[in-house]
C-alpha cells in the first residue's frame, strides 16, 4: 500500500490575481474515493462542482464548472502547501495561487 499522500487531495484556499470583483478569494476542495476524483470551488458563497477532472501527479490537467452561464476551464499545479491555477473562458484567464489548509 503507498503511504505517500496524493498531493492534489485535500482543502485550499486560494486568492484570484486578477479580478474586479468584491470577493476574489475562495475555496478548492478535491476528494478521492474508489480511485476517482471529485471536486468543488466555493467562492462569493456559492459552492461550484467541478466536472470532467483529469489529474495527472500534481496536475489538475482539466476541469471545468458553470460559473453564472458560462463553461469555466480550471488548471492547477499543486507543489507540496501551494497551490497555483487558471481559469479561463472565451477568452478570459483568471490566475489563482493559494495553500492547503486541510
Amino acid at each position: 500500500m503507498n503511504s505517500t499522500p496524493d498531493p492534489v487531495v485535500g482543502q485550499w484556499e486560494f486568492e484570484f490575481q486578477n479580478v474586479r470583483q468584491r470577493d476574489p478569494e475562495g475555496t478548492l476542495t478535491i476528494h478521492k474515493e474508489d480511485g476517482v476524483y471529485s471536486g468543488f470551488l466555493t467562492f462569493s458563497g456559492t459552492e461550484y462542482y467541478l466536472n470532467d477532472l483529469a489529474i495527472e501527479g500534481n496536475h489538475l490537467v482539466s476541469s471545468n464548472f458553470n460559473y453564472r452561464g458560462y463553461s469555466m476551464e480550471l488548471t492547477a499545479v499543486f507543489e507540496g502547501k501551494a497551490v497555483t491555477g487558471k481559469s479561463s473562458a472565451h477568452g478570459m484567464v483568471f490566475n489563482f495561487e493559494g495553500v492547503r489548509v486541510e
